[in-house]
């Protein structure tokens, strides 16, 4: 059903790490991927994600929410987003995931989404080119475009809540190497 992986690319190439493990991605399944920075809140949220797949059956593309991130609409509402107790993420991911459940909102046609999560049916990945082989930054924002460019939805999994490390230390001293 689906495959998680956590990329990171030594060559500073991300999307072509990521069209290499959608290769490993059958036909109907999905190519799960969140960033080394974030966290499942949830024991359970792998049967989380496999409902919302089988609840959502024209869902092809999909995302969650977190505490921090450029995007907007992909923070949690309510969500105190200088926390960084791991306990309070935890629990308020278990709240959110029994108020939210498997809901999803339609998001395509507003801010580019944040890559922390994107979850991505194999047949959409290859309907859409793969992922842009290009470096290490904008490659969510392009995937965003290349969905709905595919007349695909970009959806955001109300329900699936991340801690999300990232400027966890207030922005100091971002070592951003790595990306550039």
């Amino acid at each position: 059903m689906f495959k998680i992986f956590v990329p990171y690319s030594i060559e500073k190439n991300i999307g072509r790490h990521y069209n290499d493990c959608m290769e490993l991605v059958g036909d109907e399944e999905f190519g799960i991927f969140v960033d080394g920075d974030t966290i499942f809140t949830t024991t359970n949220f792998g049967h989380q994600i496999q409902d919302i797949i089988k609840q959502n059956s024209d869902c092809r593309a999909f995302t969650g929410v977190t505490n921090r991130v450029n995007c907007k609409w992909q923070i949690a509402p309510g969500v105190d987003q200088d926390n960084n107790d791991i306990l309070y993420h935890r629990r308020f991911g278990k709240l959110l995931q029994q108020q939210q459940q498997h809901k999803l909102s339609d998001h395509t046609d507003e801010q580019p989404m944040s890559g922390f999560l994107i979850a991505l049916r194999h047949d959409l990945w290859w309907e859409m080119g793969g992922f842009l082989e290009q470096g290490m930054i904008g490659i969510d924002n392009d995937f965003h475009r290349r969905v709905a460019n595919a007349g695909a939805r970009i959806y955001c999994a109300d329900g699936l809540y991340l801690f999300h490390w990232y400027m966890g230390d207030g922005g100091f001293n971002r070592n951003t190497d790595h990306l550039t």
